[in-house]
């Protein structure tokens, strides 16, 4: 099946990767006009959720993991220009994303991918 997604028509849309709590709760991160973009599926349909977008050039999310419903993550980087990329992880709390401090902050880096775990009961 098909399901439309909210897109910014005639620009650069793009949708990197997806992660899922249940088939209620799923999320999708990727870039559209050179900004981070998440996307959320209620089980019915997609919307855009408000992301911060630290980079003076744009940014870029990689890759998401939801360990719960209130415990989401996703990585990629901010654009600083002068070929400066610094490392972006940003963190779902249940009400909205926070940028999360990187060790990385200060290198030129990016991160492409992230995992999620549950700790053992």
């Amino acid at each position: 099946t098909r399901i439309s997604s909210p897109n910014v028509r005639d620009r650069y849309n793009e949708l990197d990767a997806v992660s899922a709590v249940s088939a209620n709760d799923v999320w999708a991160v990727g870039t559209a006009q050179n900004q981070g973009r998440i996307l959320r599926w209620n089980g019915t349909q997609w919307s855009i959720v408000p992301i911060p977008n630290p980079g003076i050039y744009g940014n870029r999310l990689n890759s998401v993991s939801a360990v719960s419903a209130n415990d989401v993550w996703a990585v990629g980087f901010s654009d600083y220009g002068s070929q400066l990329n610094r490392a972006l992880i940003v963190h779902w709390n249940g009400t909205q994303w926070s940028v999360v401090p990187s060790p990385a902050m200060r290198a030129s880096c990016s991160f492409e991918s992230t995992s999620r775990s549950r700790a053992p009961p």
